[in-house]
């Protein structure tokens, strides 16, 4: 009965976390896909830090979401998954979260820069590299200032399930 309770719980808070991530690419439509994106639910990669269960509902999340670019690039629903799901595997096993910052930032940059050289016909490759570290740049130096200002908190790591890095340092 206890383990059917953890695995329940385990679902929920990747739902609630999968439902957050379409939320927020949703109401940031307009920056989520532009050529600069700035897609406010990577704010959430870092959860990653401090429990591993979320690169489920991440990953997941961003699944879903990509769909919406099907016009613009027809392959980042899997493409644009992969760099997150890289990226989320990486963090979860990280135990600086200076580096788990870096992470999505390289990753969603040159992987995603591939479907901006192919499909928006964005050249040379570095540009479109660029034109995608610049918007994970912002969002991510977002998410690990509140990272550094909320998650000392015991009860935001009981909020947000955190099971590991509980004593982060920058």
């Amino acid at each position: 009965m206890d383990n059917k309770k953890i695995d329940i719980k385990r679902i929920v808070n990747n739902a609630i976390v999968l439902a957050l991530y379409v939320i927020l690419t949703f109401i940031s439509y307009p920056i989520s896909f532009a050529n600069f994106q700035f897609r406010l639910s990577e704010l959430l990669v870092l959860l990653c830090f401090f429990n591993r269960d979320y690169v489920i509902g991440i990953t997941l999340g961003c699944f879903l979401s990509n769909f919406a670019s099907i016009g613009q690039m027809p392959f980042d629903f899997l493409i644009g998954t992969a760099a997150t799901l890289i990226s989320c595997l990486l963090i979860s096993f990280t135990k600086h979260l200076a580096v788990a910052a870096i992470i999505p930032i390289v990753f969603n940059s040159f992987i995603v820069g591939i479907e901006y050289y192919y499909f928006l016909n964005i050249k040379p490759y570095m540009l479109g590299v660029g034109m995608i570290a610049l918007g994970e740049t912002c969002i991510i130096l977002i998410s690990y200032i509140l990272i550094m200002i909320f998650m000392k908190k015991e009860s935001m790591q009981r909020l947000v399930n955190a099971n590991r890095n509980l004593d982060f340092k920058w």
